[in-house]
């Protein structure tokens, strides 16, 4: 049994691009059995895009653990089973695991108190060590490592709110943008699978099972060093994306009120780390370069989708102002205005005036790594925007001339005057 094999048999049921996820989801199964920190990651993407598939593949796993939902005691409770023994959701796992969640939505949709409950017990989860107080004073614990794979729309970006700012746990991989030939593409190899896509689902489950008891067994004691060029890149790329993704504290209006101290980038330099070294291993001790790029990928995803794209535009050009970016991402200028406000505040880059309008320009380091490593090719001009209109609201008013606009505004006056407000008859 080998990788490729499972990645045929992957691609014979789905449609993808490209199929390096698949080497990480099998590194962060393998990866449970190593002596290092814990790996959680979330595959983010639009509704049927595969993202589930792709935490499915390990639900054949011994050691994984899949649920759907969670309450404040899914993870610990008092409730013995019919056994008397704990029933709890970690009790069950024990000290090594994997949780899978394949539709992590549902947490962000909990009212506040309760998903800030459970956002707090997996922030100890991470961290290997939870303990509990009943009402009736019994203690309960829990020791150990779980790895964590959930899969999650990108309504995530709106739905943490202030949970975001007790630091995040996880690293992300956003699915590729779909275009319109990828989703023809994704219909059809699916309609050729209508009849037994459940019975080649449960076939791929126990291969990639297979495999990974087979590498489990192959594993050192001490996984491959790294080299001190890829270290430092991990390092370097880890410390830009958990500065960039630090979260800020608006008020009800949408002004900005709080910026904490940056991220620190030890958890996500970290798992990036372990990925690295287990990608080596499973390689007969090479990094490929897709591996490598992935890892990259993985590092700038977890950076908010809204940070992101403003980020790439202000890679590109020398600087921009408010409403330049507004119409370069087709956003209202005062949307883009709070993207530019929260980049600044965290240290991203620097805000000065340029005649009567702001300009921005992303710091020299920061606009390195994003050329570098999310494949901006730089325009070393100034993004300037049409002070006049916000493009998203309609048509470039550059592209009508004089007469073309004085028709439009006689139609539009000829239509109100002729308007009839008395009230309409209904047929009934």
């Amino acid at each position: 049994m080998t990788l490729n094999e499972i990645k045929q048999a992957y691609k014979e049921i789905f449609y993808i691009e490209n199929d390096e996820l698949l080497d990480l989801m099998c590194a962060i199964a393998i990866s449970c059995w190593t002596k290092s920190d814990a790996i959680w990651l979330l595959i983010i993407g639009a509704p049927s895009s595969g993202k589930t598939e792709f935490v499915n593949t390990l639900a054949g796993l011994e050691f994984a653990h899949q649920i759907s939902s969670m309450t404040e005691n899914s993870f610990l409770s008092a409730m013995p089973g019919s056994d008397g023994k704990e029933k709890s959701l970690l009790h069950r796992i024990g000290k090594n695991g994997m949780i899978l969640m394949k539709d992590y939505t549902s947490i962000l949709s909990l009212k506040e108190e309760l998903r800030k409950k459970i956002l707090g017990d997996m922030r100890e989860i991470y961290e290997g060590w939870i303990k509990k107080e009943t009402g009736t004073g019994k203690k309960l614990e829990w020791k150990g490592k779980i790895n964590f794979v959930g899969a999650v729309t990108d309504s995530i970006y709106l739905g943490e709110g202030d949970d975001a700012s007790m630091g995040r746990r996880t690293i992300d991989y956003v699915m590729p943008h779909l275009t319109s030939t990828v989703r023809i593409k994704m219909a059809k190899r699916s309609s050729q699978n209508i009849g037994d896509a459940q019975t080649k689902r449960d076939k791929l489950k126990v291969m990639f099972a297979e495999f990974i008891e087979i590498k489990r067994k192959e594993l050192p004691e001490v996984l491959p060093s790294l080299p001190e060029e890829l270290l430092n890149e991990l390092i370097t790329i880890a410390d830009f994306s958990t500065q960039m993704r630090t979260a800020t504290k608006r008020d009800f209006h949408g002004n900005l009120m709080f910026a904490p101290e940056n991220e620190a980038p030890m958890r996500m330099s970290n798992q990036l780390m372990i990925l690295a070294q287990v990608l080596i291993f499973l390689n007969d001790g090479i990094l490929k370069q897709e591996h490598h790029d992935i890892l990259c990928k993985v590092a700038l995803d977890s950076i908010s989708r809204q940070r992101r794209v403003t980020l790439q535009v202000l890679a590109k050009y020398s600087a921009v102002t408010t409403k330049g970016l507004a119409q370069e991402l087709n956003y209202p200028t005062k949307t883009t205005l709070s993207w530019l406000e929260d980049i600044n505040v965290i240290g991203g880059c620097s805000r000065y005036l340029a005649g009567s309008s702001d300009m921005w320009k992303l710091n020299k380091n920061a606009r390195e790594i994003m050329i570098k490593y999310d494949n901006i090719t730089p325009i070393n001009e100034d993004l300037m925007g049409n002070e006049s209109y916000d493009s998203y609201r309609g048509e470039d008013p550059a592209n009508f001339d004089a007469g073309t606009i004085a028709e439009a505004e006689r139609k539009a006056t000829k239509d109100l005057d002729n308007f009839d407000d008395k009230p309409i008859k209904l047929p009934y």
